[in-house]
This record gives C-alpha cells, sequence and structure tokens, in this order.
C-alpha cells in the first residue's frame, strides 16, 4: 500500500506531458532545484508493420480448407458417433432412442449424426489431415448414404481407385 500512497505522489508532481516526433516533454508542476524544467527525452516512433506470409494452397483450384473450429467439431462428432455404434453394437444400449435421452438431444439428431460413424476412411482421413476443402462441414456430412463411392459422389469428390 506505501508504493500506491507514493506513486500517487510522484504523479502529482507532473503538470503535463507532450509526446512528439522528436522528443518526449514532461513538465514538472514543482521541481526542485537538481531538476530542470521541463525534462525532454529523445524519441521518436518506429514504425510497426505486421509481418503476414501469404501461404499459397497447394492444389491450383486455389480453394481453403476447412476451419480448424469445424474440423475438430466434425471429428469430435465422428469419435462420437462411432463409440454409440460400437455400445449399440455391443448391446450395453438398447436403441438409438437411449443414447438420444442420454445426451439430451432428440431421436431425429441423433439418428442423423449416427450416420457420421459409416464415413468413408478417406474422407476422414482428409478431415484429420486438415485437407478437405472449406464446406464440408457437420451439416454437409450427415445423413450421407453407407456406400462410400455414393459418398464421394454426392459430396462431389473424386472417386478412389
Amino acid at each position: 500500500m506505501q508504493s500506491a500512497v507514493d506513486f500517487r505522489q510522484r504523479v502529482m508532481r507532473v503538470e503535463r506531458i507532450t509526446v512528439s516526433r522528436e522528443a518526449i516533454e514532461i513538465l514538472l508542476a514543482k521541481p526542485n532545484v537538481a531538476t530542470t524544467n521541463p525534462i525532454v527525452v529523445p524519441w521518436s516512433p518506429q514504425a510497426f508493420r505486421r509481418k503476414r506470409d501469404v501461404i499459397q494452397p497447394t492444389d491450383s483450384t486455389g480453394a481453403r480448407p476447412i476451419r480448424a473450429e469445424s474440423r475438430i467439431r466434425l471429428l469430435n462428432s465422428i469419435a462420437k458417433d462411432r463409440h454409440w455404434l460400437g455400445e449399440i453394437l455391443a448391446g450395453s444400449v438398447p436403441d438409438i432412442e437411449t443414447i438420444s435421452q442420454r445426451e439430451n438431444m432428440s431421436e431425429r439428431a441423433a439418428r442423423m449424426t449416427l450416420s457420421l460413424a459409416f464415413i468413408a476412411p478417406d474422407i476422414i482421413e482428409a478431415v484429420a489431415n486438415g485437407t478437405l476443402l472449406r464446406g464440408f462441414g457437420l451439416s454437409r456430412l450427415t445423413d450421407l448414404p453407407i456406400s462410400w463411392a455414393k459418398q464421394r459422389q454426392k459430396l462431389g469428390l473424386p472417386a478412389r481407385s
């Protein structure tokens, strides 16, 4: 507490501070004999520019990759839906209705997102690597056909050989 009071007393000694392109000028309210009034400190502002590297996309189409937030949300949903499918197949959960009640969501929403457990491995790999294009988020990948070839066709992705 002593330092705060001491600081206030020091600040009250300053009458005015002027900042210019060449110097900072401090005018004291009650200068003592040892200090000159005003105190001039040489100073020059430095132009600050943030450098940014422009990273060109690896493909020639100029399409941007999926956003990091969308990618994380999609990967979490795929993992959760695969877990749900494992619970149903193991018999620890009788049906999707039980899961929807447990997760506090509608049965329709649970059924639609459960389809994420059946996404083609190469699409999941593209999501994980961040190479899936922007626009292929959670809403676009839910309720896809079970066939991996039809999934690629519906999403407009190239067929896998």
